[in-house]
């Protein structure tokens, strides 16, 4: 069963970064909100 991790970042590059993490451990990003002065995802592991 897939489990889920949920992030909450506060610097520029989190993103891309998120993306080529995401890309590289062949994980997928269920989504992505701008929050204002941060930013939060969700990721399926």
């Amino acid at each position: 069963n897939p489990g889920y991790l949920e992030v909450i970042a506060d610097y520029e590059t989190f993103e891309p970064d998120l993306k080529s993490w995401s890309q590289r451990a062949k994980k997928t990003v269920l989504w992505v909100k701008d929050e204002g002065d941060h930013k939060r995802c969700q990721v399926q592991i």
